[in-house]
């Protein structure tokens, strides 16, 4: 049975269009929309509502075939999203950062063999990060959950419905039930894995499964009548309201899912709402709906990574361009391909030979000989350390050439990285994140002049600050909650023995984004400093250095791909600095912080590097950066004096006269 002995309901394609518009919206970063990207909750649950509705009718008349649903899926889905990843593949090699295609060929393999989702979370992380805004195909994580779905629930709903079909509706209402459960308890624990996870978005996609099966047995139908009208126009105020001024993304989510239910129950009943949602252009966005969908954020991205942003005429180009995109995929890819007329092997065929390409370009390994030396790290980080059996890094390839320390696996657990006498309590203490590790060398280099003991704790990606009653229930993408755990105990066991100093370094900007995350992420900074300040003698607050105005890659590696050689006679290369509001108000918000809390002084460092509204990033051959936001250990220790000088303070007499 196809799609189209299913009754049309142009309203449907009305509600498609309440989805991604307002996708799109909020994607293109219009404040006015923060909910918008609950759009794709609404496009979970239109999807399990009409695809349950065919099955149901299919096993109703006895003309279900797993092999048939299992091909208009693939006519539905796959030419369209096979055509993307083509696109965003030739776009990539052909005009983009050469060590950038190989993840632009991970994420299209992703999103061909539906687990992006599982590759986002893995990879990207918090879908509000800045490695997931720079993804292109991130938004095909929603497609693979639903792919993922419809493995499993076509076979479920067969199996219930041949052997207890009285119990098909009980059956799904439990697992829809333990999904909400899961997702509730995800949102609060294990916020990532739950956004991105089959089993905590499960029950929006069986939510519009239920209420096709209700429709099926036409339960609440007769209401409809007298009631539709009013029911619908609360929906639509509802889905206008989370879009507008969402309060949270669990009572969104489920917000969003009451009121598509509902406009899917009611939205066909004769008045305002279904005229509005049932009107030509209301159709006529929601037919393009899936390829505006798809288009809509690699375009984003791409105008995002060449610096088309900011302007009424970049913003009007990036329309234009996503609309045109959509159009020639409905009408030349997704529309023909929908066709019984075009053989199911086609499509194989072409998605085959593009997921192929990804597979060759995932190898790809370009090379910039930009005449610059390769900047060194020295990695004192922890996080790394957990990683028993971490192969060494292509210095050429990975544009850094790390130099480790041998640190013990179980270092984050045990007071971090020890340099001196283990047997005495630290008199220097290190916290940072990727920024601290930064610092570690230099910090190193000053503890063993100084002739006292230090405890470096770095991690990249993993905030300094902690909760100093740390609850056992923290999960982040890279630490399981015991290991979270372990890692704060062990910071506040090194606090509370007293360090003369303790040294902060961290990417500060990070707090002061308009955010809701950025704001608790201040709030438990401010929170843990002037805790730590009642137990060491000084508290020392590194400045983050000046960010570059360049994409989130390796300068040596960005330099040879912008054809940028040394300046001769080792004169220093000047970069445009990437002034952004939120690196000034961290610069901002430290300084505040020594205004406030006793004990507390900064170190700055963006005279060092910065002159005006450009900062130096090479002498010659020798970077003083290593990517747009860390220095390398050659920058890193043009701070030495100023951080030994701030120390001497708080050490011996013997730190003091060594300066």
């Amino acid at each position: 049975m196809s799609e189209s002995r299913i009754t049309y309901r142009p309203d449907i394609d009305g509600l498609r269009t309440l989805a991604v518009l307002p996708v799109v919206l909020f994607h293109m970063k219009f404040d006015w929309i923060e909910g918008g990207f609950l759009g794709v909750d609404v496009f979970f649950v239109i999807s399990g509502f009409l695809i349950t509705s065919i099955l149901v009718s299919d096993l109703h008349s006895g003309k279900f075939s797993l092999r048939e649903f299992y091909k208009r899926r693939v006519r539905r889905i796959l030419p369209a999203l096979t055509f993307l990843n083509l696109c965003v593949l030739a776009f990539g090699y052909l005009y983009c950062f050469g060590f950038d295609v190989p993840e632009f060929a991970s994420q299209a393999i992703a999103s061909s063999f539906s687990y992006a989702n599982i590759h986002f979370w893995l990879q990207a992380g918090d879908y509000w990060g800045k490695a997931a805004e720079e993804a292109p195909l991130l938004h095909c994580w929603s497609l693979s959950v639903e792919e993922q779905y419809y493995l499993f629930f076509p076979l479920l709903l067969w199996a219930c419905w041949r052997y207890l079909r009285s119990f098909v509706a009980p059956i799904i209402a439990v697992l829809v039930a333990c999904s909400l459960i899961l997702f509730l308890v995800g949102m609060a624990r294990f916020p990532t894995s739950a956004f991105y996870l089959l089993p905590t978005r499960a029950w929006e996609i069986g939510a519009g499964a239920l209420l096709g099966l209700f429709q099926h047995y036409q339960i609440g139908q007769s209401r409809g009548v007298r009631f539709g009208p009013h029911a619908a126009f609360a929906g639509i105020l509802v889905l206008l309201g989370i879009y507008l001024s969402m309060p949270n993304l669990a009572m969104g989510a489920i917000l969003a899912t009451l009121a598509t239910c509902t406009l899917l129950q009611y939205g066909n009943t004769p008045g305002l709402v279904c005229d509005f949602l049932s009107s030509a252009p209301m159709r006529a966005i929601g037919k393009l709906s899936y390829s505006l969908y798809l288009w809509h954020w690699p375009i984003i991205v791409f105008a995002a990574y060449f610096g088309y942003v900011g302007t009424a005429l970049s913003m009007i180009g990036t329309i234009t361009l996503m609309v045109v995109m959509a159009t020639i995929s409905y009408w030349f890819v997704e529309k023909p391909f929908r066709s019984k007329d075009v053989p199911v092997s086609r499509v194989i065929v072409g998605f085959g030979a593009v997921a192929m390409l990804a597979v060759i370009l995932k190898g790809y390994e370009p090379a910039y000989a930009s005449g610059f030396e390769v900047p060194k790290w020295h990695s004192f980080g922890l996080k790394h350390a957990m990683k028993a059996g971490t192969e060494d890094l292509n210095p050429e390839t990975e544009g850094v050439d790390r130099i480790d320390h041998n640190i013990p696996t179980d270092a984050y657990k045990t007071g971090g990285v020890i340099l001196g006498d283990r047997s005495e309590p630290p008199s220097v203490v290190l916290l940072g994140d990727s920024h601290g590790i930064m610092f570690s060398k230099v910090v190193a280099d000053i503890v063993d002049e100084v002739q006292v003991t230090a405890a470096l704790n770095s991690m990249g990606g993993i905030s300094p600050f902690f909760e100093t009653e740390p609850s056992r229930s923290q999960v982040f993408s890279s630490l399981s909650s015991q290991q979270k755990w372990e890692y704060d105990m062990s910071r506040i066991g090194l606090i509370e023995r007293h360090p003369r100093i303790v040294v902060v370094s961290r990417r500060w900007s990070l707090c002061c984004r308009d955010s809701d995350r950025s704001r608790k992420s201040k709030e438990l900074a401010t929170n843990c400093i002037s805790w730590i300040s009642k137990h060491c003698d000084l508290v020392l607050l590194i400045e983050q250095p000046p960010e570059l105005a360049m994409p989130d890659r390796k300068l040596v590696h960005h330099l040879g791909y912008k054809e940028v050689v040394p300046v001769q006679n080792d004169l220093p290369l000047k970069m445009q600095a990437h002034d952004t509001k939120e690196y000034r108000e961290g610069r901002k918000y430290i300084r505040q912080l020594a205004a406030d809390i006793d004990n507390v002084s900064i170190v700055e460092t963006t005279d060092l590097f910065q002159e005006h509204d450009a900062v130096i990033v090479a002498y010659g051959k020798k970077l003083d950066y290593m990517d747009d936001d860390h220095l390398s250990s050659r920058g890193a220790m043009k701070t030495k004096p100023r951080i030994k000088m701030a120390m001497a303070r708080s050490l011996s007499v013997e730190a003091r006269s060594d300066e």
